[in-house]
């Protein structure tokens, strides 16, 4: 474990950005964008009354009759728009905590990807799970049925889960299961359809992390290592034959 925690180490020190604000703006393109535009986003909804802000959910949320009608693209607008009107600042920390590392270990595109992959699939288990288990009869279920879904914190847990996958491999297995641990403790604390799209995201964010995104990710920290010491051994010799 503790070789684990001096190769973690030795890859966020080669990956560190420049002290500047063009460094940081080259290192983390998407989750600035991302977390700007929910963060705009919220601005936006800041003074609508219960009412407008209930109309703005049916129009660009999620529930089972929105899916049955079709409409598809209320799974790109349900990761934008919160569950509650303004700016929640709990949901930008968490984007903050799960969106930035993810980029960090596994790069933008990659980390993108997670990002909508996690929320979309999230989001369609989450519906299809309370229409089967209103069907079954559960109270809790049938109330949240039709009640429109939004919000950014699925793609949040899954992004986390693709991170914790992205460590040394010990450390990946033992911070993920603590996660996942704790994702299903917190299924039976907080609402069931919020419970339902963590537990799902953060399956489909480890499942990236581990299988699609694990193996380029280590094959391009061995191309640098291996270009790192031949930049190292090239500086060496000149000293040497002096």
């Amino acid at each position: 474990m503790i070789n684990d925690w001096l190769l973690l180490k030795t890859e966020l020190s080669a990956r560190l950005p420049e002290r500047s604000l063009r460094g940081w703006l080259a290192t983390f393109p998407a989750s600035i964008v991302l977390i700007s535009f929910i963060t705009a986003v919220g601005l936006v909804t800041a003074d609508d009354t219960p009412a407008e802000f209930a109309e703005k959910l049916e129009k660009y949320g999620m529930s089972y009759e929105i899916l049955k009608a079709g409409h598809f693209w209320h799974l790109l607008t349900g990761t934008f728009i919160q569950s509650e009107p303004g700016i929640a600042w709990s949901m930008i920390l968490l984007l903050v905590c799960s969106l930035v590392p993810c980029e960090y270990l596994a790069g933008s595109r990659r980390m993108l990807i997670t990002f909508f992959i996690s929320d979309w699939v999230a989001t369609l288990l989450m519906v299809l799970s309370l229409r089967l288990l209103a069907g079954l009869g559960m109270a809790s279920a049938q109330a949240s049925l039709n009640v429109p879904d939004a919000g950014s914190s699925a793609a949040a847990h899954g992004c986390m889960a693709a991170a914790f996958m992205l460590l040394p491999r010990r450390l990946a297995l033992a911070s993920y299961g603590i996660f996942l641990a704790v994702t299903v403790a917190l299924l039976f604390q907080q609402e069931l359809d919020a419970g339902i799209a963590h537990m799902a995201a953060v399956l489909v964010g480890g499942a990236l992390g581990w299988f699609a995104w694990r193996p380029g990710v280590e094959a391009e920290n061995e191309a640098k290592a291996s270009l790192q010491s031949e930049t190292a051994q090239g500086a060496i010799l000149p000293l040497r034959r002096n």
